[in-house]
């Protein structure tokens, strides 16, 4: 089952957003980065997209979930934490091919994005009701 679909609808409304304006940064950033000659650039920001994108999915999904037990809450994090570690590692162990820099930033990407997409919503929520 696609756990996209499986999502509140508020979820996938907020994850269809984030989705279109993290893939028109990216591939931006890509086709200049090409251009500018660093593939290593395109390379580590689509790895790192990649990593976010599934902690983004993963942090939705157990949001979504009514009752979740701490074994639960446990093996998210540590899931989130691979997610993290797995592209901070191939950037290290692999400098030639990938950014450190470019994937860490990337990595983060999605819930930058989310935090600020939050904070605009509620402020235009308040804005609204006041």
């Amino acid at each position: 089952m696609n756990p996209i679909s499986a999502l509140p609808k508020n979820l996938r409304w907020i994850h269809h957003r984030l989705v279109i304006w993290i893939l028109a940064i990216a591939l931006i950033f890509s086709l200049i980065s090409l251009l500018m000659g660093h593939r290593d650039w395109a390379f580590s920001a689509a790895l790192g997209l990649v990593a976010s994108y599934l902690i983004l999915i993963d942090l939705f999904t157990q949001r979504a979930t009514k009752k979740v037990s701490r074994q639960q809450i446990m093996g998210g994090l540590f899931k989130r934490l691979v997610y993290y570690g797995v592209p901070v590692f191939l950037a290290i162990k692999f400098p030639g091919y990938l950014s450190l820099p470019v994937t860490l930033i990337c990595l983060f990407a999605f819930q930058i994005h989310y935090i600020g997409f939050e904070i605009v919503y509620n402020y235009l929520h308040f804005k609204r009701k006041s």
